[in-house]
């Protein structure tokens, strides 16, 4: 019910696409993960709790992705295992994502690109020779990167948007933004340093 009410409110404010998180607690923290700062400040104490507490089936995924679709947007998904991308696979999504740190997870990468389905990868916290080498990966597969400062939330003062055509630049490929900041005009400052693509937490 919760992510149908997200749903709606992204679609009355003029969002193109709904971008979903497919994973498993199990698969991506282990039980005795500390908790990041910004958690703890918001009350939480442990990680793999919070995390188990948000994980969605592959049915509630399909009865989400249903309402994209129904609403005329685009559903986009980040699976942040490879074990898992045959499941999510099964869905009818538009297009993957990938999470910052998986720019360099090569086994998951090649595992999207033969899936044929368009690719957005992000790039926080990597070199520029990281991004390169994963555009390499990528061969001619259709795939655009996003400049993204993996920090939750991102100083104003630290949104790196310099890094958008620093990187499409560098790679020939449409980069966007991936925003971590907590302000409401930073997408346009984003849109207006180059962004092709702008993802809000």
């Amino acid at each position: 019910e919760r992510g149908i009410q997200l749903i709606n409110e992204a679609a009355d404010a003029g969002a193109d696409a709904i971008k979903f998180q497919w994973f498993t607690a199990d698969g991506l923290v282990a039980r005795e993960a500390r908790t990041a700062e910004y958690q703890k400040s918001q009350g939480i104490v442990n990680q793999h709790d919070l995390l188990s507490g948000l994980e969605l089936s592959a049915l509630d995924m399909s009865v989400l992705l249903s309402k994209v679709h129904e609403l005329g947007l685009h559903g986009i998904v980040t699976v942040f295992s490879e074990h898992l991308v045959d499941d999510a696979a099964r869905l009818d999504w538009d297009a993957w994502k990938t999470a910052s740190p998986d720019l360099v997870h090569r086994p998951l990468l090649d595992r999207l690109v033969a899936d044929g389905r368009p690719m957005i990868v992000s790039t926080g916290g990597s070199t520029i020779e990281e991004v390169l080498r994963a555009g390499k990966w990528l061969g001619e597969h259709p795939a655009a990167f996003l400049q993204c400062v993996s920090a939750y939330p991102v100083a104003d003062t630290h949104a790196s948007l310099g890094g958008i055509n620093a990187i499409a630049a560098a790679t020939g490929r449409i980069c966007g933004y991936s925003d971590h900041t907590t302000s409401e005009s930073m997408g346009g400052l984003a849109v207006a340093a180059g962004a092709m693509i702008l993802e809000k937490h």
